[in-house]
């Protein structure tokens, strides 16, 4: 997927921090693309947005401040590939790839790792929610529920950690979810964990959300996570504090795709401490790497580091003690209060009515639990809940520019055309969006059974449904200007109903006029002039 992401402005506590350091860790890349595809190099004001020194002409020219780089006496490679529940093709289709190939080929290839007996060896991070389908796997979706040898397969990958996972289901939009949908996503994960006795994880992988709100921090610092990843013009890690709650986690971010072995600001270094992180995550959907790739990974972070173990492993066994380590030395990595929510969660507009759908659900569960008539020891309302999860996930639907791929029929009329006409494209990405909904609501709601909760789900969402108001007591104006509303005087225009006169009658206040009216509908339309300025102009200056 290719991502846009806006750069905010935010706070950075750099005070007393020296920049006279030998041996200088980079602070994350030192170079971005311009508009026009020219790389450039990082200027002095970026790097210290980012909380950290800036020396011309030095490498690296922008550089933790206070501690240099220890000696690196192990690396940990992450390896594992991006998941998009939709997306590059229907949801079913994708899961069913994980069960019907990918997980088969992690065994195979674990298998003979196992038999080489070399340091590069499959440990392969995935998404619980997969784990989760693929042990308690639900009917009437279509999915291929796995046999038991294929479940004796998975139960030897979990054994031997050829497979693990992250803190948090899979790659989330934080944002539309509510604190208790994203408590019981953590949970959901470290239950797994529990099951197969493992670990618990502290840590959530966020690849390909360029950025997450500060007001998840607490909601994840209370439910253990240490660590989140994510990519806006940030260091490759850092302490990141949210300033209304004070609670703090934990930032990595790696800004060029998934992942890279190209060069050491590639790669998660702390100043200071002695072993470092190479991520290498395969494209979307794509599974491991094949073994001459990941060879070549393995030999990329060897050559980093000459006499370092080079390791495969998993976020937690880096952040774990890495976590440690900076809380006893606060000062090894920048801390940043900021707010780095961006627009790209405005993908969930794309639905309004699923949109409006979770809204009602997350009020219902919330009070249910409030009330104590849910519990999520209640198997009925756990297989609810870890279902509706599905709605946070990131992706909501078909990539239009795979699935409509239509260049042609872009105004109105033809577009409206092609829907009464139900062209295979158009039809094929409505399909994707019915079946987001599906998963999402309907299974959820099966789930619940005969509990209480799901009646009174049922009944707020048909809320929803529109309908035309009693009109009985209402009387027609024969006009809409200087109308008397208790104490306000009204006027309404009639050619976009919107308010142009809002007079106070005590305050003898005039709130608004023609040229300044309140609740104007406004309708934009763009064309190809529109593309060109975004396309071929410049986005920023000085």
């Amino acid at each position: 997927m290719i991502i846009l992401f806006l750069i905010l402005l935010y706070f950075v506590a750099l005070a007393k921090d020296s920049c006279a350091i030998n041996n200088p860790v980079p602070c994350g890349f030192e170079g971005v693309l311009s508009v026009s595809r020219v790389f450039l190099g990082i200027s002095s004001e970026m790097c210290v947005d980012r909380g950290c020194c800036f020396k011309e002409g030095a490498s690296p020219s922008c550089f933790y401040p206070n501690m240099g780089m220890a000696e690196i006496t192990k690396v940990h490679v992450i390896h594992g590939c991006h998941f998009d529940a939709g997306f590059v093709d229907t949801t079913v289709n994708i899961v069913n790839r994980y069960f019907d190939e990918i997980y088969p080929r992690i065994f195979s290839e674990g298998t003979k790792y196992e038999k080489m007996g070399s340091n590069v060896q499959m440990k392969f991070t995935t998404q619980s929610w997969l784990i989760s389908l693929f042990y308690d796997c639900p009917q009437g979706l279509g999915i291929h529920c796995p046999s038991q040898d294929a479940l004796k397969q998975m139960d030897q990958c979990i054994d031997k950690d050829w497979i693990t996972w992250h803190a948090f289901p899979f790659v989330s939009q934080l944002e539309i979810l509510d604190e208790s949908s994203i408590s019981f996503g953590i949970k959901l994960s470290n239950d797994l964990k529990r099951r197969f006795n493992k670990t618990e994880s502290h840590f959530i992988s966020q690849n390909d959300v360029p950025g997450t709100t500060a007001a998840a921090i607490p909601i994840l610092k209370k439910n253990g996570v240490n660590g989140v990843s994510q990519p806006p013009n940030v260091p490759n890690i850092y302490r990141w504090r949210d300033p209304a709650s004070g609670e703090e986690i934990l930032n990595l971010n790696h800004r060029n795709g998934y992942g890279g072995w190209s060069s050491l600001d590639d790669l998660v270094i702390i100043p200071g401490y002695s072993e470092a992180m190479l991520v290498a995550f395969n494209g979307d959907n794509q599974g491991s790497y094949q073994p001459g790739w990941l060879q070549t990974i393995f030999n990329a972070a060897q050559d980093f580091f000459p006499k370092a173990e080079v390791v495969a492993s998993t976020f937690d066994a880096f952040i774990e003690p890495a976590a440690r380590y900076v809380e006893a030395n606060p000062d090894s990595l920048p801390l940043l209060e900021m707010e780095i929510g961006d627009t790209w969660v405005h993908g969930c507009a794309s639905d309004p009515k699923k949109l409006a759908m979770m809204r009602v659900i997350e009020r219902e569960r919330t009070d249910c639990e409030a009330s104590g008539a849910c519990d999520e020891e209640d198997p009925r309302y756990y297989d609810f809940s870890r279902l509706f999860l599905f709605n946070g996930e990131h992706t909501w639907g078909a990539d239009t520019k795979m699935f409509l791929h239509d260049t042609e029929n872009w105004t109105n009329e033809a577009f409206h055309r092609c829907l009464e006409e139900k062209k295979a494209n158009f039809m094929a990405t409505v399909e994707t969006w019915k079946e987001q909904r599906t998963w999402g609501f309907d299974a959820p709601l099966a789930a619940l059974k005969d509990h209480p909760l799901k009646e009174q789900i049922e009944s707020e969402l048909a809320l929803l449904a529109p309908s035309v108001p009693p009109l009985d007591e209402f009387e027609k104006l024969e006009s809409v200007e200087n109308v008397e509303f208790g104490e306000f005087i009204v006027s309404i225009s009639e050619r976009t109903g919107a308010l142009v006169r809002l007079f106070d009658s005590i305050t003898e206040r005039e709130w608004c006029d023609e040229k300044h009216s309140i609740g104007s509908l406004q309708y934009s339309v763009y064309n190809s002039s529109d593309y060109d300025a975004w396309e071929d102009g410049e986005w920023c200056d000085a």
